[in-house]
């Protein structure tokens, strides 16, 4: 499709009511929030922005390649739902969209508008178990795996004692605690097929 025909459905189409997430003072994300392995890799892909001759996937897979190489855990105290989780987790994604990363899909009952994240935890995971993983994260079929909790929550705090990457829709920063809410129908957005 066209940048005209595009610009002309968005004048023309309607706007819907969608959620955001807020994450500290004035700071929103309206897809997906991801913390660990997730943020490392959105991290590592400047390593490979400037390789000539190579595609936005395939420099996504090389920084998924280098991460897996020098592959860690992050300990975190999750509160959500008034369950505490605390332990080493390889990664953590709050989403309110479906899809990220040119189609991974962490949480594949997340929808924009339903006043509700979905959260996918991910237990620690040594190297081999991050190579069985990866292909059903990215297809969205990762949930009966026993490492894998996805929960559905309006509010959910993350604390380490030290900091880790978070990716919020794909730019990346550090802190040692997160709190995370859901602001219902916040922004009015207009959906193209």
């Amino acid at each position: 499709m066209s940048m005209r025909k595009i610009i002309n459905n968005s004048i023309n189409a309607k706007s819907t009511p969608t959620d955001i997430l807020t994450y500290g003072k004035d700071k929103y994300c309206i897809n997906v929030l991801n913390m660990g392995f997730d943020a490392m890799i959105a991290k590592n892909i400047d390593k490979f922005r400037k390789v000539p001759l190579v595609s936005g996937s395939t420099k996504y897979n090389m920084s998924i390649i280098y991460t897996l190489s020098s592959s860690k855990n992050f300990k975190f105290k999750i509160n959500c739902n008034e369950k505490i989780l605390k332990n080493k987790f390889t990664l953590i994604a709050i989403a309110n969209g479906k899809f990220y990363g040119g189609g991974i899909i962490p949480c594949p009952n997340a929808k924009v508008n339903d006043n509700i994240m979905d959260c996918c935890i991910i237990q620690s995971t040594d190297l081999l178990d991050k190579l069985k993983l990866l292909p059903k994260y990215k297809k969205g079929t990762h949930e009966n795996i026993s490492k894998v909790e996805i929960l559905k929550t309006k509010e959910i705090k993350i604390v380490s004692t030290r900091q880790f990457p978070v990716s919020s829709d794909g730019e990346v920063f550090y802190t040692n605690r997160l709190h995370v809410k859901i602001l219902p129908k916040s922004i009015n957005i207009v959906y193209i097929n």
